[in-house]
């Protein structure tokens, strides 16, 4: 598996630490079946335009092994197939991610007066912001006063909205989380965020990571708007111990 950017090779480290399988394993071209021992009876899929790879616990994955090879060949085609055909091979979708990568030269524009760093005595201000967001979106956007990085968007003394990183303690990766008033949507903010959160001088020579769900066509157009580009998806579905399997 190739993930097109000059540091690809920490970017797979990242995601294989987070699955808990060595790098090696996303060192084949094509379509590779790990079998893996997950706590949860999931099955992840990660993949390219070019490659993918699959963590399945056995003896699923020997059935994996068996339905892909019976496919037409196209990495794209047959892992989609997989995951629209998974009642059949009993799995239940879950989610899709689609991981995004800012290039190491992209141009930024300088952020607006309103934005402004935060730090330990904003964490009312940050609370505020919570408030107003559903449980959901707060959990999604993932921003947290003591992540090392966190700019707000302050309008009239008002937080409408934040964006912060989560740096990987092992792998230069720094993940991006933003979140913004559901009223203030639609007007920028969140794009302006992350793209001040692009700046060298907080990314701290880090690969700059944004992922969203494959639903969240909002969220997309903002990676895409600043300069992200789409180098991985992860697609994770959960093993129905009560559906027969081929």
């Amino acid at each position: 598996m190739r993930i097109p950017h000059p540091r690809g090779d920490a970017i797979l480290a990242h995601w294989a630490a987070r699955a808990g399988i060595p790098v090696e394993a996303f060192s084949h071209a094509g379509i590779s079946i790990i079998s893996w021992n997950a706590r949860k009876q999931r099955v992840l899929i990660y993949r390219t335009d070019s490659d993918a790879v699959i963590l399945a616990p056995e003896p699923l994955a020997d059935c994996l092994r068996g339905w892909l090879s019976e496919r037409p060949t196209g990495t794209e085609a047959r892992t989609e197939e997989l995951t629209q055909a998974q009642p059949s091979l009993g799995l239940r979708f879950l989610w899709r991610d689609l991981i995004s990568y800012l290039p190491e030269t992209c141009p930024l524009p300088a952020p607006p007066s309103e934005v402004c760093r935060l730090r330990g005595e904003h964490t009312d201000l940050l609370r505020t912001l919570h408030d107003v967001c559903s449980e959901e979106d707060c959990k999604l956007g993932e921003v947290e006063i003591d992540h090392p990085v966190v700019l707000g968007y302050v309008e009239q003394g008002r937080l409408l909205g934040a964006a912060s990183y989560i740096f990987d303690p092992l792998h230069p990766i720094a993940d991006i989380g933003v979140l913004v008033r559901p009223e203030a949507r639609l007007r920028g903010i969140a794009r302006i965020l992350v793209a001040a959160l692009c700046a060298p001088e907080y990314a701290e020579g880090r690969v700059i990571q944004y992922t969203t769900q494959g639903k969240n066509v909002a969220s997309q157009l903002v990676a895409k708007r600043i300069g992200f580009r789409l180098c991985l998806q992860e697609e994770g579905l959960e093993i129905d111990s009560g559906t027969p399997r081929p």
